[in-house]
């Protein structure tokens, strides 16, 4: 099954990703001093870090953050500022074996840090990206319980629940989405949306649906490709059951 909007999705993850990045009050730096995981060999490097990363100088902090890696850090917060930092440049794989290392520890590392309630979304959304749905469902879902009102998180586990044939699943949380405010800075992300919905109820049959979804869709995008293929293609499918209609009854 194709899942038609994953490029926009992606576009949508570059504006989370960019959001997630930045600096927090108190500082970073301030929780680790109060409860990371010190040692000697990194500290300097992870304050450097954090320093630049609260200044905007983000190439330098990752420098830093990965010379800690590199010495043995594997601090949850450190962990999560180079999976964002990787995820930024498409290195999905890395983001994730940072992010699922991050996760493990960070809510009891960092229980009072506002990362500490979206490190499972991190951690899903990186595993949902690479196509690893089934590694991805574990957090996504933990993720949605703290966060039931997240557009995107709905959206994630919807595409998922469609790629299971989970329809009615996928079908309600489609429609939860179109009811929420999306991510700021991203453009009519209800399309992904009304796309998914059109194709869906082609696939399931319900072809007036699919024609509803359709017209939805155009009155956003005149000249959108799907809306305009599914809805050809639900029209033909309707003409034929009339058809056949009609000849049961000549026949009967």
């Amino acid at each position: 099954m194709k899942i038609f909007s994953f490029f926009a999705v992606l576009l949508i993850f570059s504006t989370v990703t960019a959001r997630a990045e930045a600096p927090k009050t108190p500082s970073d730096w301030t929780f680790y001093q109060k409860s990371g995981e010190h040692s000697a060999k990194w500290d300097d490097l992870v304050k450097s870090g954090f320093e630049s990363y609260d200044g905007g100088h983000m190439a330098t902090a990752m420098i830093f953050f990965r010379k800690a890696f590199d010495s043995g850090c594997r601090d949850p917060l450190v962990l999560t500022k180079l999976g964002l930092s990787v995820e930024a440049k498409n290195d999905f794989e890395r983001a994730a074996s940072y992010f699922i290392e991050a996760a493990r520890r960070f809510p009891f590392v960092y229980p009072s840090h506002p990362d500490a309630v979206h490190i499972n979304e991190h951690a899903g959304r990186a595993l949902y990206q690479l196509g690893r749905f089934n590694e991805a469902v574990p957090y996504l879902e933990s993720a949605l319980q703290k966060d039931p009102e997240n557009f995107m998180l709905l959206f994630m586990t919807a595409q998922i629940l469609r790629s299971q044939k989970k329809v009615d699943e996928a079908m309600a949380r489609f429609q939860k989405a179109l009811t929420l405010p999306p991510p700021k800075g991203v453009n009519q992300p209800q399309l992904a949306i009304y796309r998914e919905l059109t194709a869906l109820a082609f696939e399931t049959g319900d072809y007036d649906g699919c024609l509803k979804y359709a017209d939805q869709l155009l009155t956003l995008n005149p000249n959108d490709s799907i809306a305009l293929s599914f809805r050809d293609r639900a029209k033909q499918k309707l003409y034929e059951k009339r058809e056949r209609e009609v000849l049961e009854k000549i026949t009967q």
